[in-house]
């Protein structure tokens, strides 16, 4: 039979309309089955079997479709079948029909599919702050504008400004738009009108200082956005000595002028302290608020300074904690082993204030980052009931519930950040990602990345994300040209190698990524602890290169000094991950499987990274390790879902 007639032959028999016809239904199955099996909390291999029953079935059907013909006195053999008793006109007209139907509700489910797939402009309308929800109790408080004869007192100005904004901050039943946000607008001459479009108030407080030797004139005045009408307007010429007076004046007239109630005077009292030392600290804030090495370091000086003159001022303390958080976390100017200093700051902080939520978040960051997730869930609560209202109690609390692999509870914190403080796009923008990227929701996590891109230009730790994301998508070209903008942006940043070595890795390109993880093992900062994997990195292609006792004393250097820092049985999973990788290089498969288990525990998700990690490639083929991968992949699975039907909900209310 030649190929012309041989097809005809497949026509006529209706071979190929029920190929197409079995082909689409399965579609449907497949599509209802993921749809409603998860509602069930029903386990993915259920799923995988549907799939793999369908994909065996295809073949064994278009075999019986040349084989059988359906006759009126019922199936036979088609060759058996003479052309009196042939209803093949009328078969096909019945495949018409229903293949017909098939794509109809193909269609109508692929409608549906795109509508939830679509929620990168659903995350748009998350993220937006939508006022109904505050109503006239929400306010941004301004940059006071430096009146003073020289212009050298903006630094008194705005932290003047800022400690107006943290008492009304306190208030419970107040909305107030975080610094960085409101701050934005100093200099620019911007309508108020406009302002409070932009970030969803509907009052304002502006104002200007004078400052002249001991002596200052402050003038401070509420505007309602929506009609741009005074509410109050107040001029105080005082002396120095009076200042803390003067801001809670303002604070307590802003709140009575709005109507909001006040839960007890002391709520919203500043603490008093030297005058010489508050100067100090206002120039401080105004150095650490710039987000610089040099700057914060200077900041830090300062608040010692101040220290030295009031022991007990413990918003110095407060920021003194925060200014050597961002010199470890930030600016690499101090190791991780520094976090010891900024718990005993932010304890003293507590001990001298209990009532300060940045006090109190400070402290709960420190537990994040030292592996406690248990006291720091405690803090992060205790933070969000002082000040339910404060974007980085919200953010801290958000990273806690993310870290711990509580990717679906994190998302709404992160959200209330992008509300309290909408131009701050780089933070809540960033996490956003980190969970949708986490729930394998990858053009969600990249949409909020390229934010970020599009507001800062060249940012590091974006481009990571974004490489970690191709490597998600098995995507070597596009990681490869996130690591050029990495190293392009900073080729001497020891992060930005170490990642970029362990990018690569995940491609098996061990040579190229081991350029990356020699300069960082060789380099004079170079420690175990934070460069882990570079460590790591190195030793493995010693022992592939068949310098086996080198390759493990440098293994054995990497366990010590983690296990020293954090112990043997820890649950913070970056240090189980790195754990695991050595004693699967090492073959102690058993030990390797302990610490999968445990970074499981801790809250680690990324099944599919450690399916690709070649490091632990020595327990990838273990039933053990297929199994934990498997119910973490399911336990992702139920999290997305949960995700997608929240804001399939949000959008119908908006």
């Amino acid at each position: 039979m030649d190929f012309k007639n041989f097809y005809e032959e497949l026509r006529r028999r209706n071979v190929i309309k029920s190929a197409l016809t079995y082909l689409v239904i399965s579609w449907i199955i497949i599509q209802v089955v993921t749809t409603i099996l998860p509602t069930f909390d029903a386990p993915d291999y259920i799923q995988k079997t549907f799939v793999f029953i369908l994909i065996l079935g295809f073949p064994l059907w278009v075999i019986f479709s040349w084989v059988y013909e359906l006759t009126p006195t019922g199936l036979q053999k088609t060759k058996n079948v003479s052309s009196n008793q042939s209803i093949t006109n009328q078969t096909n007209t019945r495949l018409n029909k229903i293949l017909l139907l098939s794509l109809g509700i193909a269609i109508v489910l692929l409608s549906i599919n795109l509508i939830q797939g679509n929620s990168i402009e659903l995350q748009k309308n998350e993220i937006s702050i939508n006022t109904k929800d505050f109503g006239s109790n929400s306010i941004a408080v301004l940059a006071f504008a430096d009146m003073s004869p020289d212009k050298d007192q903006e630094y008194f100005s705005d932290g003047i400004s800022e400690e107006i904004l943290n008492l009304l901050a306190k208030i419970p039943d107040l909305k107030v738009i975080s610094r960085t946000s409101s701050f934005s607008y100093k200099g620019k001459d911007q309508d108020i009108k406009v302002i409070g479009e932009e970030l969803q108030v509907r009052n304002v407080l502006e104002g200007s200082i004078r400052k002249a030797g001991n002596t200052f004139r402050i003038t401070a005045q509420l505007i309602d956005t929506e009609d741009g009408t005074h509410v109050w307007s107040e001029t105080y010429d005082r002396d120095i000595e009076d200042i803390f007076k003067i801001q809670d004046e303002i604070a307590a007239t802003v709140t009575d002028k709005l109507k909001v109630t006040l839960l007890g005077e002391a709520k919203v009292a500043s603490k008093k302290t030297n005058t010489e030392a508050y100067n100090m600290f206002l120039q401080a804030k105004a150095y650490i608020n710039q987000g610089n090495k040099e700057k914060n370091e200077q900041g830090i000086k300062l608040l010692k300074e101040a220290i030295k003159i009031d022991p007990n001022f413990a918003q110095a303390w407060v920021l003194l904690s925060t200014g050597y958080s961002r010199s470890i976390s930030n600016y690499g100017v101090r190791p991780m082993s520094y976090f010891d200093s900024v718990f005993i700051m932010a304890k003293q902080a507590i001990k001298l204030d209990p009532n300060s939520s940045e006090a109190v978040s400070n402290l709960a960051y420190s537990y994040l980052v030292d592996g406690d997730n248990e006291n720091s869930r405690l803090y992060s609560e205790k933070a969000l009931q002082l000040n339910k209202n404060d974007a980085k109690a919200n953010n801290i609390y958000g990273l806690l519930l993310r870290n711990s692999g509580e990717v679906d509870k994190a998302i709404p914190y992160f959200e209330k950040v992008a509300q309290l403080d909408p131009v701050r796009v780089g933070v809540f923008n960033y996490n956003l990602g980190t969970c949708y990227q986490f729930l394998e929701m990858i053009p969600e996590g990249v949409h909020y990345y390229k934010k970020i891109l599009e507001s800062r230009g060249f940012d590091a730790i974006t481009h990571q994300q974004l490489a970690e994301c191709a490597v998600y998508m098995n995507d070597k070209e596009e990681v490869l040209h996130h690591i050029d903008e990495l190293i392009k942006g900073d080729e001497s940043n020891l992060i930005n190698l170490n990642r970029s070595g362990m990018y690569l890795s995940y491609f098996k390109d061990f040579e190229k990524a081991n350029t990356y993880f020699e300069k960082v093992y060789n380099h004079p900062k170079f420690t175990h602890l934070d460069y882990a994997e570079s460590a790591i990195g190195v030793a493995y292609q010693l022992i592939r290169k068949g310098e086996t006792k080198k390759g493990n004393r440098i293994l054995d250097d990497t366990f010590k000094v983690t296990s020293d820092k954090f112990g043997f049985d820890t649950d913070i999973w970056e240090y189980c991950w790195n754990y695991a990788r050595i004693e699967a290089i090492r073959g102690n498969t058993d030990a390797a499987i302990k610490h999968v288990e445990r970074m499981i525990k801790g809250g680690f998700l990324m099944y599919r990274l450690a399916n690709m990690d070649p490091y632990l490639k020595g327990v990838h083929d273990d039933p053990r390790f297929i199994k934990l991968m498997n119910n973490l992949e399911s336990k992702v699975s139920k999290m997305r879902n949960k995700v997608i039907a929240r804001n399939m909900e949000l959008m119908k209310k908006n």
